[in-house]
């Protein structure tokens, strides 16, 4: 288990969507099927749109503007707290992980290159300035 799958889990752990399905230490898995009856779980763009909110998760920083977190390896630390036998609960936690992964790396690599675009104007600028000058 590597420190990024660990971080992954802790967070999924602390979750409160989720909270129903978690393994919490047991060797069984939680009887999430009978949550299931009293509590639904939210639609997987609005539970993505939550993740992207969460300072917590932003601190993950399961994307960046170089790359994003690989989606088998959120598989495996979502399958360290919430077993897959539980597919809903599952799913919409590795895809909105993941989902939230890749919209956090594109608001990287747009901020970025707003940067490198702002750097070049002033490179410009200031050429423009000692020519003038």
């Amino acid at each position: 288990m590597t420190d990024k799958q660990r971080e992954i889990a802790s967070y999924v752990s602390r979750n409160q969507v989720l909270a129903s399905y978690l393994w919490q230490g047991r060797t069984y898995p939680p009887r999430a099927w009978l949550a299931q009856t009293d509590r639904q779980l939210p639609p997987l763009e609005q539970f993505r749109r939550e993740l992207l909110e969460d300072a917590e998760f932003q601190a993950l920083k399961l994307g960046s503007w170089l790359a994003t977190t690989d989606g088998q390896l959120i598989a495996e630390a979502v399958g360290m707290v919430i077993s897959p036998a539980y597919g809903i609960a599952y799913d919409l936690a590795v895809n909105g992980l993941t989902l939230a992964a890749e919209d956090q790396a594109k608001a990287g690599r747009e901020t970025a290159g707003m940067i490198a675009l702002g750097s070049i104007l002033v490179g410009f600028i200031a050429i423009g300035a000692g020519r003038a000058g």
